[in-house]
């Protein structure tokens, strides 16, 4: 009877030994996945972001783009309005000048 103890005892630790190999095999099988849904998720993120701050500084460009052409055409449509106005007040004074060196009084 002690025998058949014994080795029922024996039974029950081999048992408990092999569950608890089968529970850290289990748990390490576990481990691993979570690690690599972790490691999923983090690319994921990382793409989603950069997809995100691609697409901010594309319309950051675009913006800044779109401001340096009205500048471009304000400062040309300036320019032109300044030559005009430079033009008229150059004939006048030449023709002042002109007639001042040539003596016509007519001014």
């Amino acid at each position: 009877m002690q025998e058949e103890l014994i080795e029922k005892l024996i039974n029950i630790e081999e048992d408990a030994r092999k569950l608890k190999a089968e529970a850290e095999d289990e748990i390490d099988k576990l481990e691993q996945k979570y690690q690599e849904r972790m490691s999923r998720e983090e690319r994921v993120r990382i793409r989603e972001a950069q997809n995100k701050g691609e697409k901010l500084l594309g319309d950051t460009v675009e913006e800044a783009v779109k401001y340096a052409n009205r500048v471009k055409k304000e400062s040309e449509r300036e320019i032109g309005e300044n030559e005009e106005r430079y033009s008229k007040i150059k004939d006048s004074l030449l023709n002042k000048y002109f007639k001042i060196i040539t003596g016509n009084k007519g001014v």
